[in-house]
């Protein structure tokens, strides 16, 4: 479940790789920032969060993020590809790898780890 509302959509998919349309007029981006709009940080892993919950059937809780590299900013005009790069699951928790990458630019590396609700 989006908790974003119309913030994004999927616009293509491959088997693990997800390519992600922003919608420029979201109020988000009316105060991140105004005149030069800027993707936050947190709505990239929430999107991650609800790609892999899709993806897995489960609802997930983030647990832990042991780590995260922005490499470059996310503007609501580009359109990249968020890819789970590698997941485990160990008993009730989910760990993940998703990489947010165009055809030419890295944008973010993210390590996340969840709770798997029932």
């Amino acid at each position: 479940m989006s908790i974003l509302n119309n913030f994004y959509e999927i616009a293509e998919t491959c088997p693990d790789r997800f390519k992600i349309k922003f919608n420029a007029r979201h109020r988000i981006y009316e105060g991140h920032f105004p005149g030069n709009p800027v993707t936050p940080g947190v709505c990239l892993v929430q999107i991650a969060t609800e790609i892999l919950e899709d993806f897995y059937k489960h609802q997930l809780q983030l647990k832990a993020v042991p780590k995260i590299k922005y490499n470059n900013i996310v503007r609501p005009d580009n359109c990249p590809w968020f890819e789970i790069a590698k997941a485990e699951q160990d008993g009730d928790t989910l760990k993940a790898l998703v990489h947010i990458t165009s055809d030419d630019i890295k944008y973010a590396r993210m390590s996340l780890q969840y709770n798997i609700l029932k």
